[in-house]
């Protein structure tokens, strides 16, 4: 059997599990950790470039999950606590929408800030560069020109 496939099924059998033996409340509890990091190590070892696979879409999947990974793992917890708080006995069909919006929210926000990481970091140095600090006492000398 070859690598990538061997990495796809270790991906799906692993995240198969995971849902099967993974209690409500309790998806971040350490006893999960193992069955995640097969997940992602199956993943890693089904994209990984190779001439296995002359098509490159799993890298391209996995670059757009990636675009905004960030920015989804500072929002999730925001968006995922309340709809764990409003329907304390969900379980999974709670857990499942959740994950898709948190996703979606995510990957909008991406596209303006971590996507465009770059010319927002340009933006924000214009702007700060335009306001003058006080630098040892004296007034109006601007950052740039402290340095």
């Amino acid at each position: 059997m070859q690598g990538r496939t061997l990495g796809a099924l270790l991906a799906v059998g692993s995240i198969v599990a995971y849902v099967a033996t993974t209690r409500a409340y309790l998806e971040y509890k350490p006893i999960t950790y193992p069955l995640l990091v097969l997940f992602v190590l199956g993943v890693v070892v089904a994209t990984q470039p190779g001439r296995i696979v002359a098509s490159p879409w799993p890298a391209k999947i996995v670059r757009f999950f990636a675009g905004y990974s960030f920015t989804l793992y500072l929002i999730h917890h925001t968006l995922m606590y309340p709809a764990f708080l409003l329907w304390k006995d969900g379980g999974w069909l709670i857990f499942i929408p959740a994950v898709l919006v948190a996703n979606v929210v995510a990957a909008v926000v991406a596209t303006y800030t971590e996507s465009r990481h770059k010319q927002l970091a340009q933006w924000l140095q214009r702007r700060i560069s335009r306001i003058q600090f006080y630098v040892r006492g004296e007034p109006g000398i601007r950052i740039r020109d402290a340095q």
